[in-house]
């Protein structure tokens, strides 16, 4: 009802407890967990951003995030190949000055900084749910991150990413 006044043409309809629970479950068969706002383990970071997200699933270590400094490194998806290594280099350069990279594992200048910080810290926001690789030839890297650095979504389990995810994305990564 509330949402009606506030002029949505429908109304909210409550998640159901079994759609949670086999939420919950997938997300666990896959290796990840879902870290709810205000808990030990939710980006103190996030909690600086006007709307963070109330719930987040994460794969991979958290602890790549606690006390750390993270920079985000985002750039042009079609970059020039010197622009790829020039991310790379610098992100493996934070890193080994102790700073966690941010990115969204996207083509281009987001990939190159990932892999640059592979041996340091990375974390990649990725656009669907945690799952689901996007762009499909990340998929490699992807796997590289959940085994050395943290993947997050804001997505639910089996989500795809959709045009309108990547806004969201975005203002996860800056968070951080």
């Amino acid at each position: 009802e509330m949402s009606r006044r506030g002029g949505s043409k429908i109304g909210l309809v409550p998640f159901l407890r079994e759609m949670a629970e086999k939420e919950i479950d997938a997300c666990t068969k896959f290796g990840a967990k879902m870290v709810m706002y205000g808990s030990h383990d939710y980006p103190s970071l996030l909690l600086n951003i006007s709307d963070p997200p109330p719930i987040i699933t994460v794969r991979g270590d958290i602890k790549i995030w606690q006390n750390k400094t993270i920079v985000a490194m985002v750039g042009a998806r079609n970059a020039s190949a010197g622009g790829c290594q020039l991310a790379q280099k610098f992100a493996k350069e934070l890193g080994d000055n102790g700073i966690v990279i941010a990115s969204g594992l996207a083509r281009g200048i987001d990939t190159f900084a990932h892999k640059g910080a592979l041996k340091t810290g990375t974390v990649a926001v990725i656009a669907g749910g945690i799952d689901n690789i996007y762009p499909p030839e990340n998929a490699g890297l992807y796997q590289q991150i959940f085994e050395q650095g943290v993947v997050i979504s804001e997505q639910p389990f089996g989500g795809l990413p959709y045009a309108g995810s990547f806004p969201g994305r975005n203002r996860i990564i800056a968070g951080m």
